[in-house]
């Protein structure tokens, strides 16, 4: 349990840095979103922060490193529309997502 608090740590602080440095480079969407929405999904900004963990679970789960969602305390789920905005900003900032580099990787790092 413990190296997967440390892992999730870990990639939220990098999922951050990376968004945000793709937010700084002024890109954005044709619908004038910027990817700093992607930090807001994934962190649920939109339920003041209540799903951050949970919201981190579901990109490793759909990289493959986690088979659910696991937080400690079970009523701790993805906010309302959480699920959604993850697929919209996935959807809208492809060039975002290391997912090509986590398949590449997983099968070593979950020996």
């Amino acid at each position: 349990m413990k190296k997967l608090l440390v892992l999730t740590l870990v990639l939220a602080l990098l999922a951050s840095v990376g968004i945000l440095a793709g937010c700084s480079s002024g890109g954005t969407s044709s619908g004038g979103q910027t990817p700093e929405q992607a930090v807001q999904a994934f962190f649920d900004a939109a339920n003041s922060f209540a799903g951050c963990i949970a919201g981190l679970h579901e990109v490793l789960r759909r990289q493959g490193l986690l088979e659910r969602i696991w937080c400690l305390n079970p009523k701790e789920t993805l906010g309302p529309g959480q699920r959604e905005e993850i697929d919209r900003v996935y959807e809208a900032y492809p060039h975002l997502n290391d997912d090509e580099f986590v398949a590449a990787h997983r099968d070593e790092w979950l020996r």
